[in-house]
């Protein structure tokens, strides 16, 4: 398996991850973390997606 599709396939989680705070950030009893998981998470997305493109620009 090439690196570039173990990236895209961490992306695809990642989606899904951000998908499921936001599900959670619509309960009441969910703690205030939300904001700072979402965060981090968006900054892993931009790194996961840098790392995607680099990768498929040099195959």
């Amino acid at each position: 398996m090439r690196a570039a599709n173990r990236f895209e396939i961490s992306a695809k989680e990642t989606d899904k991850l951000e998908y499921c705070l936001r599900l959670y950030k619509s309960f009441e009893q969910y703690p205030d973390s939300d904001e700072k998981l979402l965060k981090d998470l968006k900054s892993v997305i931009l790194i996961i997606s840098k790392i995607i493109v680099s990768s498929k620009n040099h195959n």
